[in-house]
């Protein structure tokens, strides 16, 4: 069975990828909507009874603590109900406590995703959608991240092991919970984002932050990282109703949308402390291929923007730029940003970032196939434009998430 071609899977599963692609209607982009008070009651509660738009239907659930939980306790237990068709057994204590986990995700808020390409949404489309994506998530831990029980090791997946063996050796030995979560994600999205209802309807970005947030903040239980039966207890009970609830509901726990800082605290002053990764633009990029622009520090700003922050010497008050780039690989990269005051960031016209602070750094990793990119921004600066009284920046960089060793040795070898 070959998990890049689904039609070896069988009839069924083919079937199931067919059902969540036409019922899961448009693409979850990357952009976090924020919730006001203004939708709480319209859309969501009417929405079982007559059509209402995708915008309106996330950010009605988003918006209410009442139907956020209310919905995702319906998504997990639509999940848990595929699973045991499956034949695993979720009336164990560990179970439990991974669907306990993703309840608790939601505690400190939710987020709305923008949901493009319908004109009409309902609940009835979210439901269709559920039926079937779960039926190829369940379909995929069980093949890949064995789930069903610790009794026999010789059903453990190599996947699964060695999911758990990073699990294991990172707990261990590092001190930010946010590290360890990229490097045991790596291992589990690019499987996520190949099962038929998850790929084409949302950004493998969006879903790298996603799975990234849902495991640093679950590794206070490290049993569920550190063997094989709790890495598939962890993905199912927990990566799965929220996933789920991102692509057929557009809604995710607040903050998972977002690659944060690596230290696990989303303030850190310094990016890549790693000198060996391969830099792809920095500020010297920036300086010698756009206008004339002046460096900017100031003593409110955290260290990465008094390094690399800039601004037109005109003082502008709005910066409207963009580059073309190469990367030498296929990969994922890095892109960072600090601003005074605000500004979206996209790559080949895809908005990847939005932010509003000069005191900390926002980062994400972007899937970039080799070759020339576009990068672009919209950089604002409030009350006008800039001034010593008034200072404006913006800080950018890029690079990748590989070492420049390895990208030198996957060339050689013709990547």
């Amino acid at each position: 069975m070959s998990w890049k071609n689904p039609s070896s899977w069988g009839k069924d599963i083919v079937n199931a990828a067919e059902g969540a692609t036409s019922a899961t209607v448009g693409w979850v982009d990357d952009t976090i909507i924020k919730p006001t008070a203004n939708y709480t009651e319209d859309a969501y509660k009417d929405a079982s009874k007559a059509a209402t738009d995708a915008y309106n239907y996330s950010y009605s659930i988003a918006s209410s603590v009442e139907a956020t939980k209310e919905v995702v306790s319906k998504n997990i237990t639509k999940s848990s109900e595929e699973f045991v068709k499956q034949g695993v057994n979720t009336a164990t204590k560990e179970w439990k406590e991974g669907s306990k986990l993703a309840e608790d995700a939601y505690e400190l808020g939710t987020e709305a995703a923008v949901k493009y390409g319908t004109e009409a949404y309902e609940w009835l489309e979210a439901n269709a959608c559920h039926l079937s994506l779960n039926f190829g998530l369940s379909t995929a831990c069980v093949l890949y991240f064995t789930p069903k029980g610790p009794e026999d090791p010789s059903t453990y997946t190599t996947t699964a092991m060695s999911v758990a063996a990073a699990g294991a050796t990172l707990i261990a030995t590092s001190a930010a919970y946010y590290g360890a979560a990229v490097v045991i994600s790596a291992g589990i999205t690019p499987i996520i984002y190949e099962i038929p209802g998850v790929k084409g309807q949302i950004s493998r970005s969006m879903l790298d932050a996603c799975i990234t947030n849902s495991v640093c903040n679950s590794l206070q239980c490290s049993a569920l990282w550190c063997t094989p039966f709790g890495v598939g207890i962890a993905i199912s009970t927990l990566l799965c109703p929220i996933i789920a609830s991102l692509i057929c509901d557009g809604i995710l726990p607040a903050g998972y949308g977002m690659i944060r800082s690596a230290d696990d605290t989303a303030v850190n002053n310094m990016f890549s402390a790693n000198g060996n990764k391969q830099n792809i633009i920095n500020r010297g990029t920036l300086e010698n291929n756009c206008v004339a622009v002046r460096r900017v520090e100031n003593k409110n700003y955290c260290q990465f923007m008094n390094n690399n922050s800039i601004w037109p010497i005109d003082n502008r008050e709005v910066w409207d730029g963009s580059l073309v780039f190469s990367v030498p690989i296929d990969g994922y990269y890095t892109v960072a940003t600090a601003v005074d005051n605000e500004c979206s960031i996209f790559i080949d016209n895809n908005k990847i970032l939005a932010f509003t602070d000069f005191k900390r750094t926002a980062q994400i990793k972007h899937w970039m196939v080799k070759g020339k990119h576009t990068v672009s921004w919209n950089a604002k600066n409030y009350k006008g434009k800039a001034s010593s009284k008034n200072p404006a920046g913006l800080s950018l960089i890029i690079e990748s998430d590989m070492d420049k060793v390895d990208i030198s040795a996957a060339i050689k070898n013709g990547a």
